[in-house]
């Protein structure tokens, strides 16, 4: 039995009102340990939430201007590719070469050519060097197209009516399949073939040689005794 005054006090009360009273003092008490337990929850959400802000401008300060740049926000240039002038006008080569051949070939890398130097005739394919800053550019079917030293020019067959040097001796079966420059034709000799010389030279005796006409000499072997 409680003897303090105020369980003397309690006791004179009816037990709604103090029933009623234990229960106001029980849910002050529990909402106030909510509150603490709340706003406990509630820093260590905000502490883990700064962590992340600062984690995250620790990775974000590595961003740089070259990042930047790569997000085009002023559209991106368009570099056009560099293309080479076609040079049209091809001047002949002075070098001191002879086409003997050229085969062309549907694929340009496969055409080559046989091109005498001053040492020898050798075969070259598209994009060979022919000599020091000589390269062969192209095969044609009547002419070769040299790059030298940046510069193209042109190696044609010879024609015909120039005397062209004698090319370098090549080895046997290397321009087979090439096609070689023309050869000029002989004309025949108008001189007649039924002639009493020509009779005579065939063993005819009966040519009737006139004192005019001209003896084939024959070689005679002479044996010595």
């Amino acid at each position: 039995m409680l003897n303090s005054p105020m369980a003397a006090r309690l006791q004179s009360l009816p037990p709604q009102l103090v029933f009623a009273v234990a229960t106001v003092v029980i849910a002050a008490v529990f909402a106030w340990q909510g509150v603490g337990l709340f706003a406990t929850w509630r820093g260590e959400e905000v502490s883990n939430a700064r962590l992340a802000i600062r984690s995250a401008g620790s990775a974000g300060s590595g961003i740089g201007l070259e990042q930047v740049a790569k997000l085009h926000l002023f559209g991106e240039k368009i570099i056009a590719p560099v293309v080479e002038p076609v040079q049209t006008d091809i001047p002949q080569t002075n070098l001191k070469f002879v086409l003997v051949g050229a085969m062309t070939n549907s694929d340009a890398a496969k055409a080559s050519a046989l091109i005498a130097t001053d040492k020898q005739t050798n075969r070259f394919f598209v994009g060979d060097s022919v000599a020091t800053g000589v390269v062969l550019q192209e095969v044609r079917a009547d002419a070769v197209v040299l790059k030298r030293n940046g510069k193209l020019e042109t190696l044609s067959f010879p024609r015909a009516d120039e005397s062209a040097p004698s090319a370098p001796r090549r080895s046997a079966g290397l321009d087979r399949g090439f096609v070689r420059q023309p050869q000029t034709a002989v004309a025949p000799t108008n001189r007649p073939l039924n002639t009493p010389a020509d009779r005579f030279s065939r063993g005819n005796p009966r040519a009737n040689l006139a004192p005019t006409d001209k003896l084939p000499v024959r070689p005679v072997n002479i044996d010595t005794p």
